[in-house]
């Protein structure tokens, strides 16, 4: 009999569609959202390939499946009904904790003493406790969980449908579309936000040479700064808004951009990062962003560069100008780093969990 699991999640989004989609072959999976789908992420997402169900309107019959399950799983810390729930499961259940990069950032006296007892109480109530990659391990040791109890579980790709959906004809269409027929196209893609840093890339881009040219994909509150910057800047031309991509719009510029770049600050493990990655492209960011942290090796698959360096920045993109071989041999370790993080993997710890 397969084992029953019963998972506590924020939304749905296309990366753990695809972890629940092969985790629900090997058990008996119910994946409970605490809301349809996050403002600042507006996906379109198909059909799942599990049993998911909203949590609101079902606690007591989510509580009563996360009594009778074999594990349940609770996927970050900013919801008290999971808290609670957690709380209420028996001991004989094993129990779970799933977390990206807890950044332990200031936010007032009372706002951290409510933080810690949470944090104080999530390492002593669950079995098990998942971090997003090495340096949410690292954060976790930190502020005070036992590494006994700690695993790495990061996000998956789904490395085996990149190739098969690829669509030579439309790559090379959007590269018309967007200014790159024989220019170096750079992509970065999130949501428009400070923290992002997409201004550093665009400032970056008026010191790399005329043959590139930057695609920023997303949306925010950062639209309009970052289009006057680019006018004032005068790099209409190369500096390219494709606005908000639904999954497979950006699984298609991803495919049509030569190098991937994340400038951002404390950004806990893109999955941006992975998707470059698992389609083979080069990636420039900074340590600062788990996944580069935990992924990016400077000089071989992609460049480290210092937090906020823009003439960094531009050298390393200049770098691939003048030698576009780097960028095919760059790609394809980039591509083979992907391939050593296959979503069995996760699953077996997942599965694990239960012993």
């Amino acid at each position: 009999m397969q084992p029953r699991i019963v998972w506590f999640s924020t939304a749905r989004s296309p990366y753990n569609d695809y972890l629940f989609s092969e985790l629900a072959r090997q058990s008996n999976l119910t994946v409970y959202h605490r809301m349809e789908k996050l403002g600042s992420h507006p996906w379109e997402l198909l059909n799942p390939g599990y049993d998911s169900q909203p949590l609101q309107g079902r606690f007591v019959t989510a509580l009563e499946a996360a009594r009778h399950a074999d594990l349940v799983v609770v996927a970050g810390w900013n919801s008290i009904r999971f808290l609670l729930i957690s709380l209420l499961v028996p001991c004989k259940v094993r129990t779970s904790f799933w977390t990206d990069t807890p950044y332990p950032n200031p936010h007032g006296v009372i706002h951290d003493l409510l933080r810690m007892l949470i944090i104080r109480y999530v390492f002593l109530r669950f079995d098990r406790i998942w971090a997003t990659g090495l340096p949410g391990c690292q954060a976790l040791w930190a502020l005070g969980c036992p590494v006994s109890k700690t695993d790495s579980l990061p996000f998956f790709m789904n490395t085996v449908a990149v190739e098969q959906l690829r669509d030579r004809n439309k790559i090379t269409k959007f590269r018309l579309d967007h200014g790159s027929e024989t220019k170096i196209a750079v992509l970065c893609a999130g949501q428009l936000i400070p923290s992002k840093r997409y201004d550093d890339a665009i400032r970056a881009m008026s010191l790399s040479t005329s043959d590139i040219v930057l695609w920023i994909a997303g949306d925010g509150p950062q639209v309009k700064y970052l289009a006057e910057l680019t006018r004032s800047l005068k790099l209409d031309e190369r500096v390219k808004f494709l606005g908000w991509l639904q999954p497979e719009e950006i699984a298609l510029a991803m495919d049509a951009c030569d190098i991937f770049l994340h400038p951002a600050e404390l950004d806990p493990f893109p999955t941006v990062v992975l998707d470059a990655m698992s389609r083979g492209k080069p990636v420039i960011g900074n340590f600062t962003s788990g996944s580069i942290a935990d992924r990016v090796r400077d000089g071989w698959n992609g460049y480290i560069v210092p937090l906020g360096d823009i003439a960094a920045i531009a050298d390393r993109v200049n770098q691939f100008a003048i030698d576009r071989k780097q960028i095919t041999d760059f790609g394809l370790n980039a591509r083979a780093t992907a391939l050593a993080h296959p979503v069995l993997d996760g699953i077996a710890m997942i599965l694990g969990a239960l012993a």
